[in-house]
């Protein structure tokens, strides 16, 4: 069996493994095929009650369970105002992530 496939019971059939937000992550950071500055990561504030889109580029460190970025947004009345601070974003609220301006991973 392909290693990036796994069986499905219910149809018996081989289906794709979805590839980990972690994996894919780290596949812009370090894989030179990928230019970091084309890529942007939307996840859901918790606060804002909506999704925030960050450019690549700001992402500083990539964890077991969550990034980190300088960048913080804060909602005051339904704006988003962002200031920079230390940010710790987990990868359950990631919900996609762009390649100039195109989804290329959504879950």
């Amino acid at each position: 069996m392909q290693p990036n496939y796994r069986w499905c019971k219910s149809n018996r059939q081989l289906i794709k493994k979805m590839e980990t937000i972690r994996n894919f992550l780290n596949k812009i950071r370090w894989d030179s095929k990928y230019q970091e500055y084309e890529y942007s990561v939307a996840y859901y504030d918790r606060l804002c009650f909506r999704e925030i889109k960050l450019p690549f580029v700001d992402i500083r460190d990539i964890n077991q369970t969550h990034f980190t970025t300088d960048k913080c947004v804060v909602c005051d009345s339904g704006e988003a105002i962002e200031f920079e601070m230390d940010t710790c974003i987990p990868f359950h609220r990631v919900r996609k992530i762009y390649k100039n301006n195109e989804i290329v991973y959504e879950r």
